[in-house]
């Protein structure tokens, strides 16, 4: 009935075999008196359907916290089909849905499957190198290695871009939904973390283990859930640093080193222990466009796949 966000208010679920229970003060319930009238499923379904959320869309009011009344609810009508006719649509559209589901299932496997695929090249490439080079810790191969502040900065509206590990736990810098902070406070933070061109980022806090080249000149300051990490030019390219930290082993060692169970993290000395395969500079650069070509492959595949699930989740 009240929520900040106005796309919550009038969502709904349809109670089924609960026995005890109690609902929360921004909460409204709706029992069904007319069994004989009205079918509980169909009606679910009518308030799910974009005719009643556009009606909702007028009658939610407040500035910060959009608010439907009971007295709104109670008049508002919707169309009523004799019962049989109701029970018909209910069957139709159960039957739909999953269809509709069923689908969406088979091209999200289709994209886990492009991962795991993905992730077995990486493991191949791993264990050629690493039957051929030495291997190396990451502390050896960086000229600096630190993580975000680790105190909350004052947010602003607009400003300098202040990144956590949600902006790049799908392996891309992600500016979406993000928040700000002055450049005043940024200047003050690249003191201690200077992120710059070509570093890498690594997520420590929550979702761990994802490595993530900067390749965008925006400039952003970053939380203490990730680190950074400043490769040595002359020993390691920062795509090859990339490609081999997502690499299965790699992500099992940073596993292996989290610590805690509902909020994991890992500490920067974790980090730096981490080790791989280390060919000379050439060999790194033949390794990325090979893994680059097959990555770009694998996103396509992802890409026509998500866009296909997008229209059936439409539909």
């Amino acid at each position: 009935m009240s929520s900040g966000s106005k796309h919550l208010v009038g969502k709904n679920i349809l109670l089924n075999g609960l026995k005890n229970y109690t609902f929360g003060a921004f909460c409204s319930i709706y029992r069904n008196q007319k069994n004989d009238v009205l079918n509980n499923y169909y009606l679910s379904y009518v308030l799910k359907s974009n005719l009643y959320r556009d009606k909702l869309s007028g009658l939610s009011m407040g500035a910060n916290i959009n608010n439907l009344k009971s007295s709104d609810l109670e008049i508002m009508k919707i169309p009523l089909p004799p019962l049989e006719e109701q029970k018909r649509i209910v069957a139709k559209l159960d039957n739909l849905f999953a269809k509709i589901d069923k689908a969406i299932a088979l091209h999200q496997k289709n994209i886990d499957e492009a991962d795991i695929f993905m992730a077995s090249v990486l493991n191949d490439v791993f264990v050629e190198l690493e039957e051929k080079y030495s291997s190396k810790t990451v502390y050896e191969l960086c000229t600096k290695i630190t993580d975000g502040t680790h105190s909350t900065p004052k947010y602003i509206d607009s400003g300098i871009p202040f990144l956590s590990v949600k902006n790049i736990s799908q392996g891309v810098i992600s500016f979406d939904d993000t928040k700000f902070i002055s450049i005043e406070e940024h200047n003050l933070l690249s003191k201690r973390c200077n992120v710059e061109k070509n570093d890498i980022l690594y997520t420590k806090v929550g979702t761990t283990g994802i490595a993530k080249v900067v390749d965008t000149d925006i400039e952003f300051s970053i939380f203490v859930s990730i680190a950074l990490l400043k490769p040595k030019k002359d020993l390691i390219s920062s795509m090859y640093f990339q490609h081999i930290l997502n690499s299965p082993n790699c992500y099992e060692q940073s596993q292996s080193r989290t610590r805690g169970v509902a909020n994991r993290n890992l500490v920067l000395n974790d980090i730096k222990q981490i080790f791989f395969p280390l060919p000379p500079l050439k060999t790194q650069q033949k390794v990325v466009a090979y893994l680059d070509e097959i990555s770009n492959k694998m996103e396509k595949i992802k890409q026509i796949q998500k866009e296909k699930m997008q229209s059936l989740k439409a539909l």
